[in-house]
């Protein structure tokens, strides 16, 4: 995947092939893959957000075949967060929230690091959407549920003082905490709400 070598967009082509390659050697239809999420990466990795934002409108992500596929868990998180990543990029906010949701809400028994990460940006995201804070859906895990309100304290802060119209709040906010957003790579988000 040519990351190494600076030049993320060389290893699209490739990956797209073992793809397709994939799901031709077993006479499957061709969905949603491993390569499909290292894809994403590399095409924000290039700072080709519209390429990536063409991969995950091309694909059907709904007739998903673990078996087939070799589809783990994580990679159906990365796609998701990489694709709402893409919109963010091109600045779709209500898609990227979208992305993200799905990501955070697919069942699951612990907290992911992927899941942590989408609901970091959901959040922001949210708030550049919709104006509020968005709301996890009642079939969110609850494991989930519960740790989040621990990772993704920061974040709920920074919606409360949003909500509640503080805009000086709020630029304090996001200046005591620069540091914890830089780390997250959400600053320029944080920023932009």
């Amino acid at each position: 995947m040519r990351v190494a070598n600076q030049v993320p967009l060389q290893g699209v082509a490739p990956l797209q092939r073992a793809a397709k390659i994939l799901f031709e050697s077993q006479g499957a239809a061709r969905s949603l893959c491993p390569m499909d999420a290292d894809c994403l990466q590399l095409c924000l990795l290039a700072g080709a957000h519209h390429l990536a934002v063409r991969q995950v409108t091309a694909l059907d992500v709904h007739g998903v075949e673990p078996y087939a596929s070799h589809l783990t868990t994580v990679d159906f998180l990365r796609y998701w967060f990489y694709g709402g990543m893409a919109w963010c990029g091109l600045k779709d906010w209500p898609k990227a929230l979208e992305s993200f949701k799905i990501a955070v809400c697919m069942p699951a028994t612990s907290l992911s690091a992927v899941v942590a990460e989408a609901y970091k940006k959901m959040v922001l995201v949210g708030l550049l959407a919709t104006g509020k804070a968005p709301a996890l859906p009642p079939y969110t895990s609850d494991v989930v549920v519960r740790q989040l309100k621990h990772h993704g304290a920061l974040y709920l802060r920074l919606a409360k003082a949003f909500s509640a119209n503080d805009v000086a709040g709020l630029a304090d906010e996001v200046a005591k905490e620069e540091a914890a957003l830089n780390a997250d790579k959400n600053l320029g988000l944080a920023n932009q709400v």
